[in-house]
């Protein structure tokens, strides 16, 4: 009734010839067993005892086959689990291939048309020797808005312009594209940097057009020997002579598009071997830098003799983006006097 099995031994020796008394057919008691030595008279009694179930339970004796159906059921569960993201790896991985190289496409693409929207050649100047280069930003896939010209107006003038529209993609380009267009025209019919910023703006309104643009006009008379130069929100152009380096501080005016107010160009004296370079912001600007230090950079990797002004600019291309390109396209124009 206490669901217990017993036997009972006279003395402490458990044999059938000391067995008092039992509940069981066979002896020695099994399973879980419990003794118990108390006194009897000059003597003792040995009292045995066992349940007669698990004392875990009556499912105890499936416990192990419970486990084992568990275990498996895990196993085949993290088995499909596993292989599903097996396959969502591999799926992941050739999506990754896929906008890699659907990136790569669209991106030569933006690069050939920006190329093509750019001079083809330089023209020949008398006296001077050109160099550009354009390099495009390390991120993105649509088209920039920086671009370069060289204008020969006559056999004493040429031009230069070099600039950049705010923004990408195929509404800068065209822009940039209208914008170059114009400045050629209106430097070839002989107008000064001033005017031709002035008569430029009037094509280009933020409101509308939802950019606008920096811009350094430049107008050369060789016979003179005079620079003249006019901006609208660009950087200064740097000038190199005689192992010194100088931007040269123009009158302050706003980029194209922003307000209609009229700029002021300013002239200086041009000295044998002198060397100018222009250029856009993504040559000297790093997220997170100040600006005079990118301005002090080129600077510095503009100075000593590298040779041509080709072999110059690819030397100031090179360390100013041996370690850390930019996001941004870069234009950049470079001139020499003899």
């Amino acid at each position: 009734e206490a669901g217990l099995n017993f036997a009972i031994y006279f003395g402490r020796s458990k044999t059938s010839a000391t067995l008092v008394e039992t509940d069981v057919a066979h002896l020695p008691l099994g399973g879980t067993v419990s003794s118990s030595v108390i006194p009897f008279g000059t003597s003792v009694l040995t009292l045995v005892m066992s349940p007669r179930v698990s004392l875990a339970g009556a499912w105890s004796q499936f416990l192990p086959w419970g486990i084992l159906l568990v275990g498996l059921l895990l196993t085949a569960g993290l088995s499909v689990m596993t292989e599903r993201l097996i396959r969502r790896r591999e799926s992941a991985e050739h999506l990754a291939v896929e906008n890699r190289r659907l990136y790569g496409e669209q991106r030569n693409v933006s690069i050939s048309l920006q190329r093509s929207l750019l001079p083809k050649a330089l023209p020949s100047i008398p006296g001077v020797e050109l160099a550009v280069r354009y390099i495009p930003g390390e991120i993105g896939a649509e088209v920039g808005g920086d671009w370069y010209g060289v204008i020969a107006v006559d056999e004493r003038h040429f031009a230069f312009v070099i600039g950049d529209v705010s923004g990408r993609g195929l509404a800068a380009a065209t822009i940039m594209a209208g914008l170059r267009y114009t400045i050629h025209a209106y430097a070839s019919l002989g107008f000064g940097p001033a005017e031709i910023l002035n008569m430029a703006a009037r094509e280009l309104h933020i409101e509308v057009d939802k950019h606008f643009a920096t811009v350094l006009v430049g107008v050369v008379d060789s016979e003179r020997r005079e620079l003249t130069m006019a901006s609208a929100g660009h950087f200064d152009a740097l000038l190199i002579n005689d192992g010194q380096g100088e931007f040269v501080p123009l009158p302050v005016g706003v980029p194209l598009g922003v307000a209609a107010e009229p700029y002021v160009a300013r002239t200086v004296i041009i000295a044998p071997r002198t060397r100018l370079i222009a250029y856009t912001d993504g040559l000297i600007e790093r997220r997170g830098e100040a600006i005079d230090v990118g301005l002090e950079r080129l600077r510095r990797a503009a100075l000593g003799d590298a040779g041509s002004i080709d072999s110059l600019l690819s030397k100031i291309v090179g360390e100013l983006f041996a370690t850390h390109g930019s996001n941004d396209d870069t234009a950049l124009l470079g001139i020499e006097w003899d």
